[in-house]
């Protein structure tokens, strides 16, 4: 998700119909509502590397986790 917006990809697929030059782009749905929601907002976008224990990448992990078993 970071690189389609850092490689500035998202802006290709958004012009293109979300479709991308050499298949299917997954997840369309959930990238039309970032798109949509990045542009109302300002966002600063970093790369953490997963598993790395980095504090806030545990803690969305966790919220993740949460959210799972609350369903």
């Amino acid at each position: 998700v970071v690189n389609c917006f850092a490689q500035k990809w998202i802006y290709g697929w958004a012009r293109a119909g979300w479709k991308k030059k050499d298949g299917e782009l997954k997840n369309v749905d959930l990238l039309k509502e970032l798109y949509t929601l990045c542009g109302k907002h300002e966002v600063n976008w970093h790369k953490v590397k997963g598993h790395a224990d980095n504090e806030f990448n545990n803690r969305c992990d966790e919220m993740a986790r949460d959210a799972i078993n609350n369903l």
